[in-house]
């Protein structure tokens, strides 16, 4: 049966013709400031073909008084005028005789006078059925009441720039292939939102209390991303009163940006700050100085020859990312705020205008919720105040005291000669003594305030570090000896006196940034979302909360994707107790993005890590080919071997590919081989590159996190992972990259970690 033959068809067709003919009326309103719509009305309906039973929608449309719209909802309404909805469902509420059919969209619309919903937003809390409701007795929770009912139809459309191609009544078959539908898709086309096939643990998370943190670990391909940019959307959609810039997004580079740029305003988001942790801290410090490549440690970890080295890089990056290090910079910071204010008094010349004991408890209690040097400026104008009213206080004294023992000497003194050669010595010191406060009255608040040198973050992050008897000192219960904190000393400065740092040291700096001088960036946040968050340190998850003074954040990660679990976070219960005690851990366990057997033969590798608590990723039961294992030879047949699989994904469909080395190195080669002795075109993948109009791509397997691929070859030319924590973790994040296949190029699948080659098609050649 086609969609037309369906009897609900013209009762479908006319609603999303009155739908798509309303929202044209709106913005024709708006564009035009009112005009005749009513004859404007009477054309446009002229031109729809409104079936006979469609009097209730013309009668709705003659008689519109339409909203306002301002800018935001203007752009909002014309975005979704192609597919103003994509579901609906009937719902009956207890007591009611006719059901209510919800229409279901990525934005409302309702009739300003009669305030019938025409579109129910996705994110109002009676669209939740659709997401989690089962037909039969349903309820949802609005306004803290509770609504009762009964689930009539749910059901889905597909509609493109205004025409209805299929609808489809969901059950929880029909749900799974209208998403297999979806998954099918090449990456290059996939919807960049979720919104219609969201899934209910998805819908959980987007939908999760905003008013305490929240932790997700999701495996791979289980749309932490999206889930991330819809919980964005669905908080501003709920939150009273809320401005977006209050929102902060920060990505793992700026690639994401770009990307999420062009998503969030598709779901109704704007203005919101985004940016990565390395561009928040420039921005809150405005310190120049070079940033050492994030993939630098962990090339040499992997690349690397000599264990001392690897050893200490190890060691040095998790004293560094640990919350023992942030309590000894807190020890540091407290410190400094302890013996910052002296224990002069201040005062012109001998007279005291404001203790020193004031001065202190000014310092450290008054004003102890500002910056160490924000405080100091308060000092300031306090002492500028009393200054100014004491000083004619003091010059009142000066003369008072000096006038009554000038009357002293008139009625004592018996003598003319002396009575007036004293009174002239009276007169002179009294003048003297005057000139004197104001002199000094003048430069008394500078010569005070010159004992405060100011200085910037990493100057007082240098003195720490330069010195490991201070770190020795700020070392709670020896818990780092000695001999390790004279390293760390001596590595850091080794950096430092180059003027670079590591990832490592940008949460410290800030942190005394934030303490002593302030942020540059004045922007109030009141919630955070972090992705791919596993590659944070406790120590950075800490400095966040702290500077930013919220705790609202939403993290989400994968452990098994840690390939910097050296230095980041390699379990959230840490995270949980230490940092955010009030937070929500979930559990994202379906894989959406790959088929079954990818999935498995992934899971085979990253079960070798040691990763506390893993989840194993379970795939939407999505079935297609087995991954190929290609038998290396020699270099002339892998080039044609390379080009001939490409081929064959292209005929089949495919449109974005990848090729992984383990290292940047071995991509280098790769990339030098094809251009030497291959037609196939193929861009050598950099940090923060841009993926768009490169169907083929070489990336590194460090690099190959958050991308993904309808094919994806991984290459090993004489190189394998070896059977440790980062190179199994890298190598689960290569494996999980393709939507649809996977190829493998080596001498053995033993150099993949492999302990078999049952989940494999093994091919010798492709001639």
């Amino acid at each position: 049966m086609t969609i037309k033959q369906h009897p609900d068809y013209l009762e479908e067709n006319d609603r999303l013709l009155f739908t798509t003919a309303y929202i044209d009326l709106i913005l024709q309103s708006r564009e035009n400031q009112g005009g005749d719509m009513k004859e404007r009305m009477q054309n446009a309906m002229a031109d729809l073909d409104f079936s006979e039973s469609s009097a209730g929608y013309q009668d709705m449309l003659l008689n519109a008084t339409f909203m306002h719209l301002n800018e935001q909802q203007y752009r909002h309404l014309k975005a979704v005028r192609g597919k103003p909805y994509f579901a609906r469902m009937d719902f009956l509420r207890d007591r009611d005789q006719n059901p209510e059919k919800i229409y279901i969209g990525k934005t409302s619309l309702y009739d300003r006078e009669t305030q019938d919903q025409i579109i129910v937003d996705w994110r109002s809390p009676i669209a939740n059925l659709y997401y989690e409701g089962r037909l039969g007795e349903v309820s949802y929770e609005a306004e803290e009441k509770m609504h009762h009912g009964e689930l009539v139809l749910k059901r889905q459309y597909m509609i493109e720039e205004g025409h209805l191609n299929d609808f489809r009544d969901i059950d929880i078959t029909t749900k799974d292939d209208l998403l297999q539908e979806s998954l099918s898709q090449s990456a290059s086309s996939r919807l960049t939102d979720i919104v219609a096939t969201i899934q209910e643990e998805q819908n959980q998370v987007i939908r999760a209390d905003m008013r305490r943190p929240l932790i997700v670990q999701g495996v791979a391909g289980s749309g932490k991303t999206t889930i991330a940019l819809h919980r964005v959307s669905f908080y501003i959609y709920s939150a009273t009163s809320f401005i977006p810039e209050n929102l902060m997004i920060l990505a793992p580079n700026r690639l994401f940006i770009e990307y999420i740029s062009e998503v969030l305003p598709e779901l109704g988001v704007e203005s919101v700050w985004q940016t990565t942790f390395i561009d928040f801290f420039y921005d809150s410090t405005g310190l120049k100085i070079k940033l050492i490549p994030l993939h630098h440690d962990l090339k040499t970890l992997i690349e690397a020859q000599d264990s001392n080295e690897t050893q200490t890089i190890r060691l040095l990056s998790k004293i560094k990312s640990s919350l023992s290090f942030k309590d000894m910079l807190i020890g540091y910071l407290k410190d400094i705020e302890t013996h910052m204010i002296s224990e002069e008094h201040f005062r012109v010349g001998r007279f005291i205008i404001y203790k020193a004991s004031k001065i202190k408890r000014l310092f450290q209690v008054e004003y102890a919720y500002l910056p160490f040097y924000q405080r100091l400026e308060k000092i300031k104008r306090i002492l500028r105040e009393q200054l100014k009213a004491k000083k004619k206080l003091i010059v009142r004294d000066i003369q008072k005291r000096y006038d009554d023992r000038i009357e002293q000497v008139r009625f004592h003194s018996k003598d003319p000669q002396k009575r007036h050669e004293r009174i002239l010595k009276l007169m002179d010191k009294q003048e003297a003594l005057i000139k004197e406060v104001e002199h000094d009255a003048k430069t008394a608040i500078k010569t005070y305030m010159a004992q405060y040198k100011k200085q910037n973050a990493l100057s007082l992050y240098k003195e720490l570090m330069a010195d490991p008897d201070k770190l020795v000192s700020f070392c709670q219960d020896n818990q780092i000896d000695r001999q390790t904190l004279e390293l760390l000393s001596k590595e850091t400065m080794r950096n430092l006196k180059k003027r670079r740092v590591t990832i490592e040291d940008l949460a410290p700096i800030i942190l005394i940034q934030h303490d002593v001088l302030g942020l540059k960036t004045k922007q109030e946040i009141k919630h955070v979302v972090i992705d791919e968050a596993q590659d944070y340190s406790p120590f950075q998850f800490y400095t966040l909360r702290h500077v930013l003074g919220t705790s609202l954040f939403t993290i989400l990660g994968d452990l098994s994707q840690g390939i910097f679990s050296f230095r980041g976070t390699t379990n959230w219960e840490e995270i949980q107790k230490e940092i955010f005690p009030k937070a929500n851990i979930r559990l994202l366990k379906q894989s959406y993005r790959t088929t079954v057997e990818i999935m498995t033969l992934a899971n085979e590798v990253i079960r070798l890590a040691n990763i506390p608590g893993t989840i194993k990723a379970v795939p939407v039961v999505r079935h297609g080919l087995k991954p190929y294992f290609h038998k290396l030879k020699d270099q002339q047949s892998l080039i044609k071997d390379l080009e001939k699989t490409v081929d064959n994904m292209r005929n089949e469909g495919l449109k974005t590919f990848a090729m992984i080395g383990k290292t940047e190195q071995a991509c280098g080669h790769i990339k030098q081989l094809l251009d030497e002795a291959s037609n196939l075109q193929t861009t050598l993948l950099k940090e923060d590159e841009d993926l768009r109009e490169k169907d083929v791509v070489i990336v590194p397997s460090a690099l190959a996190k958050g991308l993904e691929f309808d094919g994806v070859i991984l290459i090993n030319m004489g190189e394998s992972y070896k059977k440790e924590d980062i190179e199994i973790k890298l190598l689960y994040v290569a494996m999980t990259r393709p939507l649809h296949q996977l190829h493998l190029f080596s001498e053995d699948p033993s150099s993949f970690l492999l302990e078999s080659d049952a989940s494999l098609q093994m091919i010798e050649n492709l001639n």
